[in-house]
């Protein structure tokens, strides 16, 4: 299994689209069809958070401004160290 790094941690590949987010898309492909996101943050005690979106820039900002999840709120601030694009949400 192909091994990913991001923010200097080594993470393995899951089993969604190669490569991360692409910078400039929200959400939407090239072609019109919608994007999802898994994401893993590092939180401030060394704890993580998984989640999904289709909005991932806005999504993790909003984990560091306190609206995001319950769990994130106590354990700002928040790093993203992982995230994949998928087709669909399931």
């Amino acid at each position: 299994m192909a091994l990913r790094r991001i923010s200097g941690q080594a993470l393995r590949r899951g089993s969604g689209r190669a490569g991360h987010r692409r910078p400039g898309l929200v959400g939407i492909e090239s072609n019109g069809a919608a994007m999802y996101y898994v994401y893993s943050l590092r939180c401030a005690d060394d704890s993580f958070y998984v989640g999904s979106t289709q909005d991932l820039d806005s999504r993790v900002k909003a984990h560091n401004d306190g609206r995001g999840a319950a769990y994130t709120f106590k354990h700002r601030p928040v790093h993203l160290v992982y995230s994949e694009i998928f087709d669909s949400e399931t």
